[in-house]
């Protein structure tokens, strides 16, 4: 039996106390189960433990909603795991979700085992994505801002990484560019997701839109395969 230390450690946001007694039922003491009440608890609960992921009910009895919750904790951290699980399903608030950054979005009628699948799935993601975030840290360190124009720069920048407004960065050739790029991604809701960075200047007019709609085979002379956009 593992030690409590080697346990991953799920956070439940939930008013219904009953759905989180069946999931520790089921799981026994494969997790470390942390739960709360309301969104509010769940936002203080997660400050307080390390969790590896975190399953919010979107409707929750009182206070802020499931989609608030989730808005909220991937402010205080892009890199958390979070689960949407509803009985009130619907295309529109699996769709908030999923631009909100979650990893999923479950119906809470299957049955536990097959949540419990699709939350050992989750963990090799997360664990990936947080891997993949610490390389690119590691290479595209920090801003560190001393002068007035770099900290306006990293004030632009944090005004326009939670949002889904085009952005349009310009400079002379060595400027930073692609790191300012690569920084809003990190600061971004989006910033657990693949980053793609392509040379425009280097493609010539067919195949830009090519590079980034992709096409199908045979649609011109050379296509000799599918390809997906970007």
């Amino acid at each position: 039996m593992n030690s409590n230390s080697e346990k991953h450690t799920l956070l439940i946001i939930d008013d219904q106390p009953q759905f989180a007694q069946d999931f520790i039922l089921l799981t026994g003491e494969e997790f470390n189960v942390v739960t709360a009440a309301n969104g509010e608890d769940g936002l203080r609960k997660f400050q307080e433990v390390a969790a590896d992921l975190i399953l919010v009910d979107l409707k929750l009895g009182r206070g802020i909603d499931g989609i608030e919750t989730l808005r909220r904790l991937k402010q205080a951290d892009p890199d958390a795991g979070v689960i949407i699980v509803t009985e009130h399903a619907s295309i529109e608030t699996a769709h908030q979700a999923g631009r909100l950054g979650a990893l999923d979005y479950c119906s809470k009628a299957p049955n536990l085992k097959e949540l419990r699948a699709h939350l050992k799935q989750h963990l090799q993601n997360v664990a990936w994505r947080r891997a993949y975030r610490d390389e690119l840290q590691r290479q595209y360190p920090k801003f560190i801002a001393e002068s007035p124009a770099m900290r306006k720069l990293i004030e632009d920048i944090d005004a326009v990484a939670p949002s889904d407004r085009l952005v349009m960065i310009t400079g002379e050739s060595g400027a930073g560019k692609e790191l300012v790029a690569r920084e809003i991604h990190r600061r971004s809701l989006r910033a657990e997701r693949p980053l793609f960075v392509v040379n425009c200047s280097n493609l010539a007019a067919p195949l830009f839109e090519s590079e980034f709609f992709g096409h199908e085979r045979g649609s011109f002379t050379s296509a000799d395969r599918q390809q997906r956009g970007k």
